[in-house]
């Protein structure tokens, strides 16, 4: 089907035929494994004292080969009529031979379980027997759309089967039923959406295992670089290298939290160790802050005070800006998490978050939270705003400065060295911006959660490649490197 409608041409050759047509009476193979699962129901309600003694795995296999064996002569016996016998009252007696052995005997036998299992679940309590007939739906919904389109296809006589009839419920039953079957099965069986959690808890894990990894590889490489390469010698890459490790050290604080929580299944944390997750959080988030504004400032003096740049950008300067932004937040951020685990809890303990953060505490909180608030927006206020409005200064002055150029390319070189800082930048201001600054009732707790999943793993995992992409001195400096190790 997908081939006519990819070249537009219905024509179909003549050995592929009877190959076709002799796999699409493996259909009726699905009415008889219905017929055994009916019975497995009817076994399991009627008579469940003797489920284990009837239903051994070797019966299992067993009934299912024979589903299996029972078809072939049927099938060929249907390809030889049709290839090879032009009568079509023989190919017709054919059909309807199939029909009655493989549809309408299944489906009898499968009304005949039911009333069995109806007449039992009857004599029980009501919630019980409904309880019980819960486990058949699923069977029940997919036997009639099943059966109830087949006999319509099958089982009407040629003369009053419309051709349109037909072609509608051939799609139907061959390929809306089979995508809805594993929908119907699995929307109210427990047992198959506790395995599907699992499954997604398992996916999970190994996406953020493998990101975590990768950032932590990217980022130790860039560090790496920067401390051995001699063209990285520089006041740029010495941020950035304090970038990569301050990136390290931020994952590490919510990533391996994570990783704990989706291995085990579990999702419990203490006390200690949300307040201080949320400490080092804090901290290294407002740490970045600073720090990216130091970068901005580094860029500002490279391009508008250049003959002055080794005189302002002096070792010491520059680790008194790294200095600064590593140990401006420490004070603020413990007074701020005594202050949020000072509150009285009195609601529930669950914290619909990834990771400790202030706005799912917060929730939990019986007390007034109103300073608690007005902390937070002092905080973002403090790191955020001031360090905002510091960089937007530098780059007003940069894109002012590069303006008077001359030279296109001059000015284009001048960009491209702050292209990658500016990108880094609006991502990681404006999702927390966003996240903090946003006022309560008006965002949604699934919105949170995807946000903060962004500014904490997927931007962590973005930068390197960022600072990387299109960087000639790192990627000569890594390539030098490369050439050493394989040396």
């Amino acid at each position: 089907m997908l081939m006519d409608l990819y070249t537009q041409k219905v024509i179909i050759p003549l050995f592929s035929f009877p190959t076709q047509l002799f796999y699409c009476p493996y259909a009726w193979r699905h009415r008889v494994t219905m017929n055994i699962m009916a019975y497995d129901h009817y076994v399991a309600i009627c008579i469940p004292l003797y489920y284990l003694l009837v239903l051994k795995k070797i019966c299992v296999v067993q009934l299912v080969f024979v589903c299996w064996i029972r078809i072939i002569p049927v099938v060929k016996l249907i390809t030889f009529s049709f290839c090879l016998i032009v009568d079509t009252y023989v190919n017709n007696l054919a059909v309807y031979i199939a029909s009655v052995e493989f549809i309408l005997v299944p489906f009898l036998l499968i009304i005949g379980i039911y009333g069995k299992i109806t007449s039992n679940m009857l004599r029980l309590s009501s919630t019980g027997g409904s309880s019980k007939f819960s486990t058949c739906t699923s069977h029940v919904i997919v036997v009639v759309l099943f059966y109830g389109t087949a006999i319509i296809t099958y089982a009407q006589l040629k003369s009053n089967q419309l051709q349109s009839t037909g072609m509608l419920l051939s799609p139907f039953y061959t390929i809306l039923i089979p995508l809805l079957n594993p929908i119907i099965y699995a929307l109210r069986n427990k047992d198959i959406l506790i395995a599907m959690r699992k499954f997604l808890q398992w996916t999970l894990f190994m996406i953020f295992l493998f990101m975590y990894l990768g950032i932590l590889m990217c980022n130790s490489i860039i560090i790496l670089l920067a401390k051995t390469g001699p063209a990285l010698q520089t006041p740029m890459y010495f941020f950035l290298s304090n970038f990569s490790f301050l990136e390290v050290c931020y994952v590490t604080a919510t990533i391996p939290r994570m990783l704990m929580d989706l291995y085990p299944l579990k999702g419990n944390i203490s006390l200690l160790a949300c307040a201080t997750q949320i400490y080092f959080v804090l901290m290294l988030g407002g740490t970045e802050c600073l720090l990216l504004a130091a970068m901005a400032y580094d860029r500002y003096v490279t391009i508008c005070k250049p003959l002055q740049y080794s005189l302002l950008m002096k070792d010491k300067v520059c680790l008194q800006l790294v200095a600064a932004s590593w140990i401006s937040g420490i004070p603020v951020e413990i007074g701020q998490t005594y202050q949020i685990f000072s509150l009285h809890f009195c609601a529930s303990n669950k914290i619909d978050h990834f990771f400790c953060d202030i706005p799912p505490i917060l929730k939990l909180a019986c007390s007034d939270t109103l300073v608690n608030t007005v902390a937070v927006y002092v905080f973002v206020v403090m790191f955020v705003m001031v360090s905002f409005l510091l960089i937007l200064i530098s780059y007003v002055k940069i894109i002012c400065n590069v303006m008077q150029l001359s030279s296109s390319k001059g000015r284009a070189k001048a960009f491209s060295t702050c292209s990658f800082h500016l990108i880094v930048v609006i991502l990681f201001y404006g999702l927390a911006n966003i996240t903090y600054l946003q006022s309560k009732p008006n965002q949604s707790e699934g919105m949170g959660k995807l946000l903060s999943l962004f500014y904490t793993i997927l931007i962590p995992a973005l930068n390197p490649i960022i600072y990387t992409l299109r960087n000639k001195d790192i990627m000569m400096a890594l390539r030098k490197l490369q050439n050493k190790l394989l040396m």
